[in-house]
Formats: structure tokens, sequence, C-alpha cells
């Protein structure tokens, strides 16, 4: 040992031992209030993450909400827009059936003439038959086109939403 540790052990050996222990705790509690305050400062660092965390996620969220339901307005509009453009093309082809009617209705007319009608009554009875069976094919024509073009119309719609919603 050296001449310095010799002089001072005389010294410390007069320092009561309850000093020492109290010395030593005083120690423990200033290292566990060290420790204290970096977990403390660890907690606010890692709670402050998780809400930054949670505030971009409401974002995200947020903008995804925006996406999907400026996306859908679109789909809903492009469909109504080609809906009502079939709706008019449907009227179209009603005034056409109305005129083809009109021309039907003339003809039977033409053809009840007494003087045709007694060298053509099955002529007669025959136009008849077509005109009847013409209307009715137009008018079943007429709904079958609706409900075909409502559908898939009301169809490319459901699979844009679904391709909007389930993209990205």
């Amino acid at each position: 040992m050296g001449v310095i540790a010799l002089r001072a052990l005389p010294v410390l050996r007069a320092i009561p031992a309850w000093a020492w222990v109290l010395a030593a705790l005083l120690a423990w509690g200033g290292w566990q209030r060290h420790q204290a305050h970096a977990a403390a400062a660890a907690l606010q660092h890692q709670t402050e993450e998780a809400a930054a965390a949670r505030v971009r996620a409401a974002e995200a969220a947020a903008t995804e909400t925006a996406r999907r339901v400026t996306a859908q307005k679109g789909i809903t509009d492009d469909a109504q827009t080609a809906l009502d453009a079939a709706r008019r093309s449907a009227g179209s082809v009603a005034a056409n059936a109305a005129r083809l009617r009109a021309q039907l209705a003339a003809a039977r007319r033409s053809t009840a003439d007494p003087l045709v009608a007694a060298d053509c009554s099955s002529a007669t009875a025959r136009a008849d038959v077509l005109a009847d069976l013409l209307s009715s094919a137009a008018d079943r024509a007429a709904s079958l086109a609706a409900e075909a073009d409502a559908s898939r119309i009301a169809g490319s719609a459901c699979e844009r939403s679904y391709d909007a919603l389930t993209t990205k």
C-alpha cells in the first residue's frame, strides 16, 4: 500500500459504521433517483411517439376515407349518367315503336275499307295478328332492354366500387 493509504487508514477507521451505512444508503438512493428520472424520460418519449403514431394513423384513415368517398361519389355520378343515357335511348326506342304502331294502325284502317276487305279478308286477319305480335314483341323488347341496361350499369358500378375500396 502507498504512504497516503497508510496515513488515511486511521482516519477512515475513526468514522463510525453507521456513517458508512448512511453514505452507502445515500449513494444507493442517488442511483435510484437517477434511474427513476431516466425511466420517466424514456416513458415520456415513448408516450409522445405513440401519440404521434396515433395522429398519423388517424390522418391516414381520414385521407383513405376521403379517397373512398370521392371514388364512390364519382362512380355513383357515372352510373347515374349512364342510366340517364339508357333511359333517353329507351325513350327514343319507345318513340320509334309508337311510330311503328301508328303505321300499323294506318295499315289496318286501309285494309278495313269494305272494297279492299272483300278481296283480302285473310290478308287483313294476318296483318292484324302480325301487328299485335309485333306490338307485344316491341313492348317486351323495350322492357327487357331497360332491365338489361339497368343491370349492366348497376353491375359495372358495383365492380368499380369494389375495386375502389380494395385497391391500394
